[in-house]
């Protein structure tokens, strides 16, 4: 049966027993021979793993790991069970639409992709608001400088499995302290480079945050030792980590300078924009453990400045920075501040 299917569903679970029962539940309610759900347990509780036995449908599919894995190499695990022609990457606590995953199966019947993003989080830094329709980008150097090192959110990640099995992803999701958090960056990059993209914009996925711990049990082991992924300093320096890797494998200089400025024009978005809209939510916060605040027009002026200093200077040790380049950033980081001035107003 597993031959003829052209979407796995792969969801990371970890404790979250029903959510994540009423979520497999909703996708085989979709009655779609062409699809199938495989979840991977990064070992949760007994009440937990018993919600997720007792889910009976041919097209789901239960792993559990030996040990508690955490987040970043059981998001490996779970790619690497998928068993369809394509591979959707989600997390047990999102909430995600069904009609998306309907448009999405028709797309991929009719062309061949290497990887791709369904939804609104991953946006490419040639100008957001260019994307509203279904988007393809080519392969090569000139895909890989589009993308800006953008830091991709699991859910709605999606890979060929051929193309999966082919290169040794598993270093990006293992290897924490030197890659970080953000793996499927590097796998959408190295993809990038010999595979067509897939992009489809629009709402296909929520975030739903549970109420009975305050904590994310991702930076539960974190504590005083990393940054959340959220505050300026953490977006830019795990921009210039991700800067560097990529880098590494595009050839022309040209598109190495754009990959530069694209990475720029993001980091200094989520910096400001995205981080003024994360602390202000409360829901979120709580998750986080952390009481929400308002940041200050001034305050985020500071960011824009800091993220700008802190990129130029760390960017000069990894290339040569000549005046057009420099130039360039200099224009993104004050058109982003207008574009600060419209978000705070």
């Amino acid at each position: 049966m597993t031959g003829d299917i052209k979407l796995s569903i792969c969801i990371s679970s970890f404790n979250k027993g029903k959510r994540c029962r009423d979520l497999v539940n909703r996708i085989l309610e979709y009655n779609d021979p062409r699809i199938n759900v495989v979840v991977t347990d990064d070992c949760s509780d007994e009440d937990t793993y018993h919600e997720l036995l007792s889910i009976k449908n041919d097209r789901y599919f239960l792993y559990r790991n030996v040990t508690n894995l955490r987040a970043c190499k059981n998001w490996y695990q779970t790619i690497n069970n998928g068993n369809g022609e394509y591979l959707l990457h989600i997390l047990d606590r999102d909430y995600i639409n069904m009609r998306m995953v309907g448009h999405l199966l028709d797309v991929l019947e009719k062309d061949h992709y290497g990887a791709g993003y369904v939804g609104d989080f991953f946006l490419p830094s040639r100008g957001r608001d260019d994307y509203i329709h279904d988007y393809v980008i080519c392969p090569g150097d000139a895909a890989v400088a589009e993308l800006g090192c953008i830091l991709i959110h699991p859910t709605g990640f999606l890979i060929n499995r051929d193309v999966w099995k082919s290169f040794d992803f598993k270093q990006y999701f293992y290897y924490e302290d030197k890659y970080g958090i953000y793996p499927h960056t590097y796998v959408m990059a190295k993809a990038a480079q010999g595979n067509p993209l897939l992009f489809i914009p629009g709402k296909f996925w929520m975030c739903t945050y549970s109420s009975e711990t305050k904590h994310s049990a991702f930076y539960k082991g974190y504590v005083d030792k990393k940054l959340y992924w959220w505050e300026p300093v953490s977006v830019v320096d795990t921009g210039l980590r991700i800067l560097l890797e990529v880098s590494k494998n595009i050839i022309s200089s040209e598109y190495k300078k754009e990959l530069s400025i694209n990475s720029f024009r993001d980091i200094l978005y989520r910096s400001t924009i995205i981080y003024s809209i994360v602390i202000s939510n409360k829901t979120q916060m709580s998750h986080y453990g952390v009481r929400t605040r308002k940041a200050s027009l001034i305050g985020l002026f500071c960011i824009n400045a800091y993220v700008t200093k802190r990129y130029i200077r760390g960017l000069s040790e990894l290339m040569i920075l000549d005046g057009k380049t420099f130039f360039n950033l200099i224009k993104c980081s004050i058109g982003n501040f207008r574009e600060v001035i419209n978000h705070y107003w």
